[in-house]
């Protein structure tokens, strides 16, 4: 498991704030996608799981209706042999009556007879009721001998159910297990993303604070003329007519320019990269700043030059995040000596 070190911020100057936010930034977003595979993971064990838990249900669905056949057989095979011991008793009683506990001969038999023919009748009741018996004591026989086989074969399925049963329920607690680890450490990961945002914000606010002490002015609000259709809408919700996200700064100074009669470019992409156009190095109201990736601007910026006011540059602008907030309309006045203008450029 690969987790990235989060480290301790040090403030040493201006220009070291966009080293340290893209550092945090990018342990961040490494710990972020870490962290998201991870999530993914655990939701493909999720669904493996829940699959195991059906066969789990089914698998005891089917053991326990075995198990239910197993004791009707039981109660079955225990019913013919009490069916076979009252044919057995019947039997038995029969004989005894017949030929009184097996004291009477059959010449005895005979000589108490009223003629042959009461013999003969006699002897046919005794063969007949024999015979039925006989003949129910094999039927029950031979339905012990289906039942019993029925009973052996349904413990051997059971069994078997039981078997497959338990491979089941390993499996399940094997991805149990697994599913717990890798949400453990998706939760670590997600303390990382937590630690690098707080210090990344942490850095952030040391940036605010060495802008503030350089005493800009920071004003406007509201829309600053720019339309509302864009104004009012969340940032980055809707795209101008310049390709460019609305509430961002290159929105809003594409648009400012084209009321001031000034070309623009149809998307020219991020602010870092507007450097490429830049074509003067000092300003002029109606010009374009763009100011580099720095410590201010960590991905870039551009305004609107207002005026140059001798000792300081006023500009206005949308997104500048400290002082007016993200996705804002702002106007700021920069004296020449500000380390924020270190290494801007203009756009005449």
């Amino acid at each position: 498991m690969l987790l990235v070190v989060l480290f301790v911020p040090t403030f040493a100057a201006a220009d070291q704030y966009d080293d340290q936010i893209y550092s945090y930034r990018q342990q961040l977003e490494q710990n972020q996608a870490a962290a998201n595979q991870k999530s993914a993971e655990a939701d493909t064990l999720k669904n493996k799981i829940a699959i195991l838990q059906s066969q789990i249900n089914a698998a005891n669905a089917a053991l326990n209706l075995t198990r239910t056949q197993i004791a009707q057989t039981q109660a079955q095979i225990d019913q013919a042999n009490r069916e076979l011991d009252r044919q057995k008793a019947i039997l038995k009683e029969n004989l005894k009556v017949i030929y009184k506990d097996g004291d009477v001969s059959p010449l005895e038999l005979i000589a108490s007879s009223k003629d042959l023919n009461d013999f003969v009748s006699q002897r046919t009741y005794l063969e007949a009721i024999k015979k039925k018996i006989d003949e129910a004591i094999v039927k029950i026989d031979k339905l012990k001998e289906e039942l019993t086989k029925k009973k052996r074969d349904l413990d051997r399925l059971a069994l078997d159910q039981k078997a497959q049963l338990d491979t089941i329920a390993a499996q399940k607690a094997e991805q149990d297990s697994l599913l717990a680890q890798t949400q453990g450490e998706e939760a670590k990961y997600q303390q990382l993303v937590a630690q690098n945002r707080s210090a990344m914000n942490a850095v952030i606010a040391a940036r605010a604070e060495a802008i503030r002490q350089q005493n800009l002015s920071v004003s406007g609000s509201g829309c600053g003329g720019y339309p509302s259709v864009w104004c009012n809408a969340p940032q980055d919700s809707v795209i101008d007519s310049w390709s460019y996200p609305n509430r961002q700064c290159t929105s809003y100074v594409a648009w400012r320019r084209a009321q001031m009669g000034k070309p623009v470019g149809f998307y020219w992409g991020n602010a870092g990269t507007w450097m490429r156009f830049t074509n003067a190095s000092s300003p002029q109201p109606g010009d374009i700043m763009v100011m580099p990736e720095s410590g201010y601007a960590p991905v870039g910026h551009v305004a609107i030059v207002e005026s140059n006011n001798g000792g300081s540059v006023t500009i206005s602008q949308y997104n500048w995040d400290i002082g007016s907030g993200p996705g804002r309309y702002s106007v700021m006045t920069i004296p020449f000596g500000s380390s924020i203008l270190s290494g801007v450029r203009y756009i005449r």
